[in-house]
């Protein structure tokens, strides 16, 4: 199942990077689930390494900006910078296990 996170990180980089081609309103429904599951899962089975809590700390922020049930508005451009930071951030998280392994 430790094979599955990096995949998973993976995975949720590609999906926050994908708004910037302006998919239908659809997609953001779909991002918002996929994105506070896949943060929600992170948070439960975290990686041990020396920044692991600031991870878990950013993927709390991650579920509550993007949780689907009541939605927090910020304008396009915003929510771009969002997405960006966070895909940054599962990137680094992503570098930072691969380092660790080897």
């Amino acid at each position: 199942m430790n094979n599955m996170k990096p995949v998973l990180k993976t995975l949720l980089a590609i999906c926050l990077l994908v708004p910037f081609l302006n998919p239908p309103y659809g997609f953001y429904q779909v991002l918002r689930i996929g994105i506070t599951s896949g943060f929600a899962y992170l948070i439960y089975k975290p990686n041990n390494h020396k920044y692991s809590r600031l991870f878990i700390g950013s993927y709390i922020v991650g579920c509550i900006l993007f949780q689907p049930f009541e939605k927090i508005i910020f304008e396009k451009d915003v929510w771009l910078i969002i997405d960006s930071a966070f895909a940054l951030i599962l990137i680094l998280d992503l570098i930072l296990n691969l380092k660790k392994k080897k």
